[in-house]
């Protein structure tokens, strides 16, 4: 008794995608595994629900390759998005939203960094390591860069207090900064050219 062929895709050419529990097959013509992934890949590409609704259609060892081909040509088209928007925001001059964008200033501040800081941006976290963003952003940094150097003073709740050197755009995205960290600025000062000696 032969096992009944479920068709799981129709191709571009019109021919449809077969398993029929053993092998695969393109219309009645017999194809490896090898070949029907990046098929299908290509089509979960156009058709995002397509990889979801094979589970249970094809054996799991093939389906966990296909999810993992998938999940990694997102993440490569989804770190190429990123690049592009890393060197947008690597030439802008000022922040893009007015006085304050932690993201642009932080990218800024990699881009002065001398060692691997960590990057904190939300939306780079699938895409980027700490290590392979400070290298990016590095190799794309701005001639001059739209930063300045201040000292900041800041207290937290019990109380405790600590002053830092740090590069920000201006006193409204120092104040933000240590706002999201949970401290209260006392103090800002920036620093000139003879102060950082």
């Amino acid at each position: 008794m032969t096992a009944k062929k479920r068709k799981l895709a129709q191709l571009s050419n019109g021919n449809y995608l077969f398993h029929d529990g053993s092998s695969y097959l393109r219309d009645n013509d017999p194809m490896p595994v090898e070949e029907v992934i990046p098929i299908l890949v290509d089509l979960a590409k156009r058709d995002s629900s397509l990889g979801y609704s094979l589970k249970g259609q094809i054996p799991s060892d093939d389906y966990s390759l296909l999810k993992r081909c998938i999940t990694s040509g997102r993440i490569a088209a989804q770190r190429e998005e990123d690049e592009k928007w890393i060197e947008n925001m690597l030439r802008l001059p000022v922040p893009p939203e007015g006085l304050v964008d932690p993201d642009w200033e932080q990218l800024h501040r990699i881009a002065l960094s001398e060692n691997v800081i960590k990057h904190g941006i939300v939306g780079l976290w699938e895409t980027f390591s700490d290590e392979e963003l400070w290298h990016f952003v590095r190799r794309c940094k701005p001639a001059k860069s739209p930063l300045r150097l201040w000292r900041v003073t800041v207290e937290n709740e019990w109380p405790q207090r600590k002053t830092e050197i740090m590069w920000a755009y201006n006193e409204q995205s120092i104040r933000a900064y240590w706002w999201f960290h949970y401290w209260n600025v006392i103090s800002i000062d920036e620093l000139t050219p003879e102060d950082r000696e």
